[in-house]
C-alpha cells in the first residue's frame, strides 16, 4: 500500500516551470509599469524633430521648392508646411539660434532650399539636466542629433 502523504505535493520539476512563468511575466510587466526616463524620452523627441526636418528637405528637394520648419518655442511645437503640428512635452524647454530674417518672436524657422541646402540652425532641447542639440548644417541642410 501507498502512504497519503507521498502523492501530496508538488515536484521540483513542476516549482521550476512555475518560477519561470513567474519570472518571465515579472521581467514583461515590471519595465511596462515604470515611466521612461528623462533621458530617453529627449533623446526619442530630437530624433522624432531630425527626422521631421530631412523630410521637409527631401520634400523641398522634391518638389523644387522653399520650405520652411517653423519652430515655436513657447508653445512647445513645431510644424513644417507637409507636415502636421507636433508638440513637444510641457517639461521641455526649447532654445533656437537661426538666421535673424528667420526670427519673430517666439518664433524660428529653417528653410530648406531646393538644392538641399538650409539656412542652418542649431536648435536645443532640454528636460531636466539632460540636453540635447539638433544641428542643420546650412550648407548640405543636414540635421544631426548630438548629445
Amino acid at each position: 500500500m501507498r502512504s497519503p502523504n507521498r502523492d501530496a505535493g508538488f515536484t521540483l520539476l513542476e516549482m521550476l516551470a512555475a518560477l519561470a512563468v513567474i519570472a518571465l511575466v515579472s521581467a514583461i510587466s515590471i519595465p511596462a509599469l515604470r515611466p521612461p526616463s528623462d533621458a530617453m524620452r529627449l533623446e526619442a523627441a530630437a530624433r522624432q524633430m531630425a527626422a521631421a526636418m530631412r523630410l521637409t528637405r527631401a520634400r523641398a528637394i522634391a518638389t523644387n521648392a522653399e520650405l520652411d520648419f517653423v519652430v515655436d518655442t513657447r508653445a512647445l511645437s513645431y510644424k513644417a508646411s507637409s507636415l502636421a503640428e507636433t508638440r513637444l512635452p510641457s517639461d521641455f524647454d526649447v532654445k533656437m539660434t537661426v538666421a535673424a530674417i528667420h526670427r519673430a518672436s517666439a518664433q524660428g524657422a529653417v528653410r530648406f532650399l531646393p538644392d538641399g541646402g538650409s539656412s542652418g540652425a542649431d536648435i536645443e532641447l532640454r528636460v531636466g539636466r539632460q540636453s540635447a542639440r539638433i544641428n542643420v548644417n546650412w550648407l548640405t541642410g543636414e540635421a544631426e542629433v548630438r548629445r
